[in-house]
């Protein structure tokens, strides 16, 4: 409730608690104004947008009884249900195989993060349909890539994620399929595979960090030093999220310890406006900046919360940021990823 949130946002921090509280209903409001009539979001990746709005709903605590925001919870969830009903666990709504891979990810944690709080039993069918096609999809690395068709019996063709070992997974893609595994595992439900994932997604996070700077890389460790793939928040992520396929304790701590100092060395500060601004790692980096803790979060939110609150529009989106990697990425979609994006940072707390 209202009250549970505000005490959050203090336990947390936060400079202007009223601030943020009226930054995410904003952001909610214009959500639901924007909804499908068949309760998906987006023009173009509607299952990958869809998982990314009821993400946000989630984060404020607003399911399906909520007085304000129920129905358009309600409609997101039947539109995720009813398309991993009708493609065998799959979620993604275009077939473009890079956008595919993403949007199982992200509409399969929101798709397990909605059975978790709502305990909506027609949902776990897909989710568990849903699982499975990331569980199966696992590299031998630990980790994931995107989408490709291969052949099947009697000339038929399917789509899976690729299986090619000479060639490592992608970092990226990873995270989002380890959100998903992770809040599956918090469900309670017992899925196939899925602790013996998870622990594999660690042992590949540890397999892209660089001990030289501190940095998790896009597919090998070396990467990490590249100015245009910052995934560092990803990997420290991973590492913070599950107990097991750790080298030993003492590591762990040592990586997570270079990881977030990686992430302020490299920041710097965060400008909304500039051209080295980048949501997508944002968001990684302020949840593990989060769970970090400690003079390094209180440093991260000192920029991000104010950045965020006066780049919002009056209308509850966020515009387009100074460095147009959102546009890039998500095309007609931007408008609905990038607000996504900066709602799920402010709902940190």
């Amino acid at each position: 409730d209202k009250l549970g949130r505000k005490a959050k946002l203090l336990r947390a921090q936060v400079q202007t608690p009223e601030a943020v509280e009226l930054a995410v209903t904003k952001a909610l409001d214009w959500l639901t104004l924007n909804q499908n009539d068949d309760g998906s979001w987006g023009k173009k990746s509607r299952g990958a947008m869809t998982g990314f709005a009821l993400l946000c709903y989630l984060g404020h605590c607003d399911l399906t009884d909520s007085a304000k925001y129920g129905q358009a919870v309600s409609n997101g969830i039947k539109f995720l249900v009813e398309l991993g009903d009708k493609k065998n666990g799959w979620l993604y709504t275009t077939n473009h195989r890079h956008g595919a891979a993403y949007a199982q990810g992200i509409a399969t944690y929101a798709m397990a993060e909605s059975y978790s709080m709502t305990e909506k039993e027609f949902i776990l069918p897909v989710l568990q349909k849903a699982v499975h096609r990331i569980v199966a999809g696992q590299k031998q690395d630990g980790g994931w890539f995107y989408l490709e068709q291969r052949k099947g019996p009697d000339g038929l063709r399917f789509d899976d994620f690729a299986k090619n070992e000479k060639s490592a997974s992608d970092t990226s893609v990873s995270g989002w399929q380890f959100q998903a595994l992770k809040a599956a595992y918090n469900s309670g439900v017992l899925f196939p595979g899925l602790e013996p994932a998870l622990e594999g997604a660690v042992k590949n996070f540890y397999r892209v960090y660089s001990p030289q700077n501190g940095g998790f890389g896009y597919r090998k460790a070396s990467d990490s030093a590249n100015v245009s793939h910052k995934l560092t928040g990803v990997g420290c992520l991973g590492l913070q999220s599950w107990k097991f396929g750790h080298p030993s304790a003492e590591e762990r701590k040592e990586v997570l310890k270079n990881g977030v100092q990686h992430i302020m060395k490299r920041t710097k500060g965060v400008n909304y406006d500039s051209g080295d601004s980048n949501l997508y790692s944002w968001y990684y980096d302020t949840q593990a900046l989060f769970n970090y803790g400690g003079f390094y979060w209180r440093n991260w939110n000192t920029w991000m919360e104010p950045m965020l609150l006066n780049a919002q529009k009056d209308d509850g989106t966020w515009p387009a940021e100074g460095s147009g990697l959102t546009s890039k990425r998500a095309g007609k979609d931007a408008e609905i990823y990038r607000t996504a994006l900066c709602t799920l940072m402010l709902e940190v707390y």
